[in-house]
């Protein structure tokens, strides 16, 4: 019974299946993934008042209640470079990541 509702099998001739499969694959192109590419390094926005500013206030990243306040500051920056900022926190030195 089973057999009587699906429909009987076209012969498939091999010759010409394999033929199309070949051309189709030689048809087709290598393509690198752009999101895989290291050539190109992908630059973060900062902006111009943080390249030059004296203070900075540095946000909590953990979840706070909802009256405390979420940016802690302000604090002196002692040096900078293109992605992070370093500040004094209670008289030491911390690096912060200007990335998320």
């Amino acid at each position: 019974m089973p057999g009587e509702l699906t429909l009987p099998a076209d012969e498939v001739n091999l010759d010409i299946f394999s033929r199309k499969l070949s051309d189709a694959i030689r048809a087709q192109c290598f393509r690198r993934p752009e999101w895989h590419s290291t050539e190109e390094r992908i630059a973060g926005h900062v902006p111009q008042q943080l390249k030059s500013c004296s203070h900075v206030f540095v946000r909590e990243e953990r979840n706070l209640g909802s009256l405390r306040p979420k940016y802690h500051g302000p604090f002196p920056v002692v040096a900078r470079s293109e992605k992070t900022v370093t500040i004094t926190r209670d008289e030491l030195p911390e690096v912060i990541s200007l990335d998320r």
